[in-house]
């Protein structure tokens, strides 16, 4: 799962999922005026990115991870400029894609800047790395609503974690 968090006011909505590409709608507080354009910064959190690469290991083995994703950010629109930033879980890389430009800086990839990206442009970023912490899942997630007579709020969220 992508988690957005955009710099201007907006307000998300999925609008299409098709080949396990997600295409949200983001609409601005203030629309823009003809001839005007905005920046967005979009960070992004991934659930159960990672695969074990190999699967199994012997309790001996260092284990490798592997996560896959693209060099820019999926857009139906023409991309000026796109910088991917890859923090790691730790600086130990076994292999990661090169496209150029490119920097490692101990547990963080920077891929870019790429500039003029034309609109629904993938590009196979993969990094092959060492990661000894452990994976954790939240199992169950429960989130109640309390609301008093009064207009008092009350929400109390519970998870499981395993």
């Amino acid at each position: 799962m992508k988690t957005f968090r955009l710099s201007n006011a907006f307000f998300p909505s999925i609008i299409l999922i098709l080949c396990s590409v997600i295409i949200h709608r983001i609409t601005l507080a203030t629309p823009l005026g003809p001839g005007e354009s905005t920046t967005l910064r979009i960070v992004m959190a991934f659930g159960h990115a990672l695969q074990p690469h190999p699967e199994s290991i012997s309790q001996a083995e260092t284990q490798l991870v592997r996560y896959n994703d693209t060099h820019y950010l999926f857009s139906p629109y023409h991309t000026s400029k796109c910088l991917t930033v890859v923090k790691l879980a730790s600086p130990s890389i076994q292999t990661t894609s090169q496209l150029q430009p490119m920097k490692i800086d101990g547990d963080t990839i920077t891929y870019g800047p790429y500039t003029s990206i034309p609109a629904y442009t993938l590009s196979n970023l993969f990094v092959h790395f060492e990661s000894s912490k452990p994976f954790i899942t939240a199992t169950k997630i429960n989130r109640e609503f309390e609301v008093s007579h009064w207009g008092n709020v009350a929400v109390e969220d519970m998870a499981i974690w395993e």
